[in-house]
């Protein structure tokens, strides 16, 4: 896979899809009784309709794509191999980063109360069932009473969760592909599309580290490359494909617009992610055709995983104080103040990678997973 088309164009996606993380992340809750139809016209195209909808399945179609490259049969010492490099390059990664935003919470609450985030509980008062369930699912736990549901302490870290899940039962969703021929693919789907309509039952959402999404899209980048068929002769090689997906897209961000605060909205915006999933491939193909990439891309997609890991609580906390220190307000303002946060959590995350790239190599490699 290394020279090949497919592996260049995921070359490609990393950082895009990273930046699309950080992107969405930056959006704050501005203050109450603002009228901002320019902020949130900005938060609905770049979050609602973008950056909120494909890293996910992009990120699970990768995942799915690199487990199963080159796999025919799943055996168990193959298997085994796997989940052993795993554990290195997932697994101690997302311990590590948990645990140091507990540490990051302990000292907030104790001098920054202020920026002590959403928990009802404090770190030094936290029981076994809240240490247990803070690098898993912290609504289930009493300490974080208002915390978004299904993320572990380190939220952005749910997509490791998922990955962690998804890889320990590679073996029984390869049967499963191979048994049915890739057929098993549309009831996932139809699981996935059913999760977005109103009034389903709370089992068709899921639960943490086992929903529809990360299935379906995990399975269908398995199904690319394990089914023997060369996904990119068939779709990356394929002008025709762009010029079809292209009209989809654009159909969809319009469509999605108006229909805001439908019950349609939810099912209709998973078919247009299929759509741009698929496209962001596409056009990645596009630029990895060059054979020499420069200095600073192969620099950006070294910090990709460091960017992800290290941004969550920087592009949080960097407007909260913003707004507090400055008493900015308006919608003008509060839009510029959205990107001027998102280039600044960059920066500083690049920064930060640059220097520890540096001086502590074999740290940054052990936190990273070898990604640097």
């Amino acid at each position: 896979m290394k020279n090949s088309l497919l592996s260049k164009t995921i070359d490609t996606l990393r950082f895009p899809i990273m930046l699309g993380v950080v992107a969405e992340h930056a959006f704050f809750i501005p203050p109450a009784g603002e009228n901002l139809p320019a902020y949130s016209a900005t938060r609905f195209f770049l979050s609602d309709v973008s950056t909120e909808v494909l890293p996910p399945p992009l990120f699970f179609l990768i995942s799915g794509m690199l487990f199963f490259w080159g796999v025919k049969q799943l055996s168990s010492s193959a298997y085994l191999q796997k989940i052993r490099k795993r554990f290195r390059t997932v697994l101690i990664p997302y311990i590590f980063w948990n645990l140091l935003i507990i540490g990051v919470l302990y000292v907030g609450q104790t001098w920054f109360g202020d920026l002590a985030g959403q928990e009802a509980t404090r770190v030094s008062d936290y029981s076994f069932k809240d240490w247990l369930w803070a690098f898993w699912d912290t609504s289930k736990g009493s300490a974080y009473t208002s915390a978004t549901v299904g993320d572990p302490v380190y939220f952005p870290f749910w997509f490791i969760r998922d990955a962690m899940v998804l890889f320990l039962l590679s073996p029984v969703m390869l049967f499963l592909l191979k048994k049915t021929r890739g057929w098993i693919l549309l009831p996932l789907l139809a699981w996935w599309l059913a999760a977005g309509f109103e009034g389903v039952p709370r089992w068709v959402y899921g639960v943490a580290g086992f929903s529809p999404r990360p299935i379906f899209f995990f399975c269908l980048g398995a199904w690319t490359v394990a089914s023997g068929k060369e996904f990119a002769q068939r779709i990356l090689e394929k002008r025709k494909a762009v010029y079809v997906l292209l009209p989809v897209v654009f159909a969809g961000i319009a469509a999605a617009w108006f229909l805001r605060g439908h019950s349609l909205y939810q099912p209709f915006i998973r078919i247009y992610t299929l759509a741009a999933a698929l496209l962001c491939f596409c056009i990645a193909a596009r630029f990895s055709r060059k054979e020499n990439r420069g200095r600073l891309w192969i620099f950006l997609g070294g910090a990709t995983f460091f960017l992800y890991a290290s941004h969550g609580y920087l592009v949080k906390i960097l407007p909260h104080i913003a707004i507090k220190k400055t008493g900015i307000s308006g919608d003008l303002q509060l839009t510029v103040l959205y990107f001027v946060c998102l280039a600044a959590t960059v920066a500083i995350c690049l920064a930060a990678y640059w220097v520890l790239k540096k001086i502590t190599p074999r740290l940054l490699g052990v936190i990273t997973g070898g990604r640097c």
